[in-house]
Order: C-alpha cells, then structure tokens, then sequence
C-alpha cells in the first residue's frame, strides 16, 4: 500500500500499529432476512377464467385488490407497486398461499376452511408472473410453488348429503411452500415490482362454499434486504 493515499496517515506504520483510515463512514448498511407480502380477494362466484391481477399494486392501508382496505396481514407494501425507498431487496423465493376471507353471508366470528375445488382451482389453474417495469418474466404455476409445504388435510362437515348445504370434503392449506431460486432476483430501492395472477381459461368460478367465503391468493416475496443507515 502507498502511503500518503487519501484518508491514510502519511507515516509508516510499525508491526503493533494498524492503519485507521483518517474518515468516518458517513453510513452503515444492515443486513437483514425479510419478506414483503400481499394479497388478492375474490368474492363468491368471481368468474376466474382468463383473468389476469395485480398483486403488490396496492400499499398498507390502501383500498384495492378486492379490499376495501389493506391492514398489515394483507400487505406490508408501504409504497405501492415498488421497493421502499432506501431499501434494497434480493428476492430468493415466492410463496403462494390459498385462504379464504368472510364474504357477504359468513357468520361472523367464523374461518371457514378452503373447499376441495376452490383449492383445485388454485393448483391446477393458476400462474404467476413477474411484472417489472418494462419487463415480465415468468415464475411458475402454482402447482409447483405449493409442494414445498402444500395442500394437505382432509376433513368433512357433518351435513348430509353433498351439495350446497350438506358434507363437503374441505382441504387446508398447509405452511411452508415457496419457489426457491438458486441465483436472486436483485431489486435495487425504487424497483417496480408487481406479481401478476394469470387464470387458466379452464378455471372455474368461486365456488365459496355453504357460507359464501371470499378466495384469497396471498404472495410472498422472500428474500434479503440491504439497507442504508445513516450516521449522524
């Protein structure tokens, strides 16, 4: 190393001495494990063939994407549509997740499970698509995100017959499926990012089971945040 460089002592240094740059940092940058999230509602009998919807389009306490609005289990966007502004995010994998919502005639106080073709319509119907600003890429269908953790768990009502108000086979959503991606998909702070849910022309309405539930797809991105702290 030259000694006189900029930010260096200009005197040689002994065995015992360590060279101490002569200017602070002015930042620090954490590193950090995080996730951003978000999530699309359909009402009871939404016709989902050739459909194509935003996810990660509407911020935290915003109103959109089937919400009148979006509290902090439904989205953690707090810009809508990008990547928060001093932050930087390198995206390792997505998640989907199926769930249901309370729609107009649900009981209150109820969580009504995720009937067999509602979850089915899911799996074998639906792909997912990055959408960047001028770019799209394709991710996957969702039957190849869920087999991380997946669908799993049968259970039955105790109605009569099959049908509208009778026994159902429900099937429940089970934690821990996500997309992994060997190389991470790099997102610089200010990034447009928007997940696009692409509908098969062969999926079907709805169905919402006996309460008229709402199908929710929510989206996880997973990933590594870098940001920049400042120093007073």
């Amino acid at each position: 190393m030259s000694f006189g460089m900029p930010g260096y002592p200009s005197v040689r240094q002994t065995a015992r001495q360590t060279q101490v740059p002569m200017e602070l940092p002015k930042q620090l940058i954490r590193l950090y494990e995080s996730s951003f999230w978000s999530t699309r509602a359909y009402p009871q009998g939404t016709v989902l063939a050739n459909r194509n919807d935003s996810t990660f389009s509407v911020n935290q306490g915003g109103s959109g994407q089937g919400f009148a609005f979006l509290s902090f289990p439904e989205t953690n966007m707090q810009e809508a549509g990008r990547i928060p502004s001093g932050l930087s995010f390198d995206c390792r994998g997505i998640a989907c997740q199926p769930l249901t919502y309370a729609g107009a005639n649900t009981p209150a106080g109820t969580v009504q499970p995720l009937i067999g073709d509602d979850a089915r319509n899911v799996v074998d119907n639906l792909g997912l698509q990055w959408k960047f600003q001028n770019t799209q890429l394709d991710i996957s269908t969702a039957n190849l995100i869920g087999q991380g953790g997946g669908l799993f768990g049968m259970t039955a009502d105790t109605g009569a017959a099959d049908g509208t108000s009778g026994s159902r086979v429900f099937i429940n959503n089970g934690n821990g499926q996500i997309w992994l991606y060997g190389e991470g998909i790099a997102m610089p702070p200010g990034t447009s990012v928007n997940v696009q849910l692409i509908w098969s022309q062969f999926a079907i309405a709805v169905m919402g089971g006996a309460q008229g539930y709402q199908l929710g797809i929510k989206i996880f991105m997973v990933g590594k945040v870098q940001a920049a702290l400042p120093i007073a």
